[in-house]
């Protein structure tokens, strides 16, 4: 009888569970916006990430070495974002990836926010290695890249934490995450890189500034 209420109760709470993230009110695991291309890419970059944090505790411990950001020079410049030093860091970075990249996404469409993500990479990859020198893993850099792209285009979204209480527009979040940075310029030493932050802002205010001017790069119709 133990057995069987056991069982009952583990199908219960497991068909509970289901219900609960297939419900649309679950908006912490979504950006809360209109759909329009979706977030396959974003999803999928998000999975890659999170199996490349695992790579080097189940394959070799040589692997965050060998691919991490440490010059200009390959493979480190494109690979660095794909590994994260420890699982904060990993949360933190998926976290804003799947907001500030997931809106991202939905507005350009896969292929743009694969050739964003990038493009953010490299040239926030880039500047730290011209401005600090140390290396770095980590996809802070891109996260930032989106941030600033959502700035300038106006990306309309928010996100909410898990029980609705708190409903954050996805541009107050961006103007937080900007501030953040600002204000960790003032405490030294924290390894944290933000010279190539900076450089995903200002690549990411670029290209949104090049897509202003340029509809065909947005993907939308000139009016």
């Amino acid at each position: 009888m133990t057995s069987f209420l056991r069982v009952d109760f583990c199908c219960g709470t497991f068909r509970q569970a289901r219900e609960r993230l297939c419900s649309p009110r679950v908006e912490w695991l979504f950006p809360d916006v209109r759909r329009k291309h979706g977030f396959i890419a974003n999803y999928w970059l998000i999975a890659f990430i999170f199996l490349g944090f695992w790579l080097p505790w189940v394959v070799d411990a040589s692997l965050l070495d060998r691919f991490a950001l440490r010059s200009l020079a390959l493979p480190g410049l494109v690979t660095h974002p794909f590994f994260h030093v420890h699982s904060l860091h990993l949360l933190w970075n998926l976290l804003l990836l799947a907001c500030f990249g997931g809106i991202a996404c939905n507005e350009l469409g896969n292929l743009r926010h694969a050739i964003l993500f990038l493009v953010f990479s490299v040239v926030s990859g880039a500047t730290h290695a011209m401005f600090d020198g140390d290396r770095a893993v980590g996809a802070s850099g891109a996260v930032c890249g989106f941030a600033g792209l959502v700035l300038t285009l106006r990306m309309e979204g928010a996100v909410s934490f898990p029980d609705d209480s708190v409903r954050v527009r996805v541009q107050s979040l961006a103007k937080l995450l900007v501030l953040k940075d600002v204000l960790l310029w003032l405490l030294p030493d924290l390894h944290i890189s933000l010279a190539g932050h900076c450089g995903g802002y200002a690549a990411g205010v670029i290209v949104g500034c090049l897509m202003c001017a340029s509809p065909f790069l947005r993907g939308s119709k000139a009016s």
